[in-house]
């Protein structure tokens, strides 16, 4: 792993055995090349009430009262391609007949070094032709994932998995004992960090169901201007059984959680380079939740800690580099400490597709540039264009170790891509310990946006085919990585 250049957080991790498959050897023996399973699925959008019991319910379709995103097994419709180091086709080892249930189990023994494999489709569904999405990633960077599959599905079984529903009620208030005249604004924040607040600590909204065994945190500042709360002076995980209904009048008295101070108020913070967006917070893990201890505003603030019995604390970072206009995301383990940050340097980004590739044999692959592949420890590249004959579109992301020349992947349908003016290519770069599968899913899924693999439209810095984790299964891999540090620097050309 290289060091993350952000001070004076510098994660010291234990690698993790790589793979999962095959047991250990006799004596004296080789360990057998670990295999991983890829679950294919297609997402859909249906009613709430027409998903079965049982059938995987991912969360709510945006802006679609009722509907739920929910899935298929995929069986039908796509290829699983193996790969050269060239991004050439491995023939032989091409997977068109999926099993019934979906699953797929991809061999490393089969993956030549710094080989790739590949899931391949035809699809209609964006651009209205046959159009080619291909998902690649390179053997270093194998695991066991769910993947989504635009063509539709129609003889297939549903997807079993949780079915996660938040139960939110819109009348949900919580109380809190007013113990100083300084506060100036209420925040809650309940599991998944869905905040509210209110000014005042009698009736203050929090984004709950009712009725939850779940606790509610609690914070009070000192300072409200202009919609933004700093000062965090006051807090309590409150119990959930405190919420009430506001439209009950008959729901008896209410209880009033009790405030502690906060034992640190002054921590300083500083990152540099950054221009945050109001997407950033400090984040903390409590009894297995994860729950918005306070917003970050700005690139240097003072910030709030205390010593409680958590799963860890971290800073979510969201923001642009001053220099080279890079999106910046960080997960920095925060112990109360000053932190000052400071990410490698970037520039102007640079993005084309070549024809002239350090393999002589490869077809095409992207140049990029304004930023040294040696600070990085995984890569992922987009290109979105068009194939040789100009009526299909050809969407196709790499993850692979940084360079600034990467090769992309020969389609086993022998279709040929051709850049013109409107060609897209994304770069998305990873500061991480690659020996840590968590961090590396953590950072496949990060272009992943699940209502946009539902519709027709596809945001920028989205991938349309990628791994797909349920809420709970996020859940968890944030919590493990709160005592973590992740950078993710991205930038594209045709913004």
């Amino acid at each position: 792993m290289k060091q993350l250049k952000i001070m004076p957080l510098v994660a010291v991790i234990s690698g993790l055995m790589v793979g999962c498959g095959g047991g250990g050897g006799g004596g004296g023996g080789s360990v057998p090349a670990p295999k991983y399973t890829w679950q294919m699925i297609n997402l859909y959008t249906a009613n709430k009430t027409d998903v079965a019991p049982g059938c995987v319910i991912y969360g709510e379709q945006e802006g679609q009262d009722g509907k739920v995103i929910t899935a298929n097994v995929a069986n039908s419709n796509f290829n699983i391609v193996f790969h050269n180091e060239d991004g050439s086709v491995i023939e032989k080892e091409t997977i068109q007949n999926i099993a019934d249930d979906g699953k797929v189990v991809i061999d490393t023994a089969k993956v030549p070094n710094n080989g790739y494999v590949s899931v391949e489709e035809i699809d209609g569904s964006i651009g209205g032709q046959s159009d080619i999405f291909m998902f690649s990633v390179q053997k270093d960077f194998l695991q066991n994932m769910t993947i989504n599959i635009r063509q539709k599905q129609t003889n297939s079984a549903c997807y079993k998995a949780e079915q996660y529903q938040n139960g939110f009620s819109d009348n949900a208030l919580i109380a809190a004992l007013e113990t100083s005249t300084d506060v100036q604004y209420y925040q809650t924040s309940f599991i998944d960090s869905a905040v509210n607040g209110a000014v005042t600590p009698g009736a203050i909204p929090v984004k709950a169901p009712l009725k939850t065994s779940k606790n509610v945190l609690i914070t009070a500042f000192d300072s409200y201007v202009s919609g933004k709360y700093t000062n965090l002076s006051q807090f309590v995980f409150a119990n959930g059984s405190s919420i009430y209904d506001k439209t009950d009048d008959s729901s008896g008295e209410i209880t009033a959680s009790k405030l502690e101070n906060v034992q640190n108020t002054d921590v300083n913070f500083k990152v540099n380079g950054v221009n945050l967006t109001s997407e950033s917070a400090v984040t903390v893990g409590y009894k297995g939740e994860l729950y918005l201890w306070q917003p970050i505003y700005t690139a240097s603030q003072k910030l709030s800690y205390h010593p409680i019995s958590s799963n860890g604390w971290a800073l979510d970072l969201v923001g642009t580099t001053s220099q080279g206009n890079w999106l910046y995301r960080s997960a920095v383990a925060y112990n109360g400490s000053d932190v000052n940050l400071t990410p490698v340097n970037v520039t102007n980004f640079r993005g084309s597709v070549s024809t002239t590739c350090e393999s002589s044999s490869s077809d095409f692959c992207l140049s990029v540039g304004g930023f040294l592949p040696a600070d990085y420890d995984i890569q992922r590249i987009q290109v979105r264009a068009n194939t040789a004959n100009q009526s299909r579109l050809f969407y196709q992301t790499v993850f692979a170790k940084p360079s600034s020349s990467q090769v992309m992947m020969q389609s086993s349908l022998n279709e040929k891509l051709v850049a013109n003016d409107s060609t897209r290519v994304e770069v998305t770069l990873g500061q991480l310990n690659i020996n840590d599968k968590n961090s590396v899913k953590y950072f496949i899924e990060n272009n992943k946006d699940i209502n946009s693999l539902v519709t027709t439209t596809l945001p920028n810095f989205t991938d349309s085919n990628t791994s797909i984790s349920t809420p709970s299964e996020v859940k968890a891999r944030k919590l493990k990585l709160l005592s973590k540090n992740i950078v993710i620097m991205e930038n594209s050309n045709n913004k």
